[in-house]
């Protein structure tokens, strides 16, 4: 794991999420743990970092090529997504069929949010990638709203923290 100044950190991330690495990140809500979704090996590495199992993770995006990469939104989804979006919303949609099962816990269905917060926008669009949107804690504990309150053993287990 390392920490760097913020715009090296955000670059950072983008290059370890293209590499199939595992990021810790800030967001609208809380401090997230994540990577990108089609890497499944980097998907195995959030859910045993969280001590989570076969619960369905949300996915964040950038933009709508990003959205369109993870979900098939019907034209009601994709209007709420144009309203309220970037923001604390997320909107479950039907999850396209090569989005891993792993991701969404063998749901057919995704939830997909866009953050209003500039660091996942930037890590996001850097390395042209959705990213798995899920909190960085323990799974079942509080979740962390500042860099302190994440559990060491998560952090041990990452490549990036921004």
């Amino acid at each position: 794991m390392r920490r760097h100044g913020l715009l090296e950190a955000i670059n950072s991330a983008a290059e370890a999420v293209k590499r199939g690495g595992v990021i810790v990140y800030p967001t609208d809500t809380v401090y997230g743990i994540g990577c990108d979704p089609f890497k499944i090996d980097a998907v195995e590495r959030v859910i045993h970092a969280k001590m989570r199992e076969k619960k369905p993770a949300p996915v964040l995006v950038s933009d709508l090529d990003q959205l369109l990469e993870v979900a098939e939104p019907t034209e009601e989804e994709l209007e709420a997504a144009i309203r309220l979006w970037p923001g604390a919303v997320t909107i479950v949609m039907a999850k396209r069929p090569e989005l891993p099962d792993l991701v969404t816990a063998g749901e057919k269905t995704v939830g997909v949010r866009m953050p209003a917060h500039i660091v996942p926008l930037l890590i996001m669009q850097k390395a042209r990638r959705p990213l798995v949107g899920t909190s960085a804690n323990i799974s079942g504990e509080p979740s962390a709203a500042t860099i302190d309150q994440i559990p060491s053993s998560v952090l041990e287990k990452v490549d990036v923290v921004v």
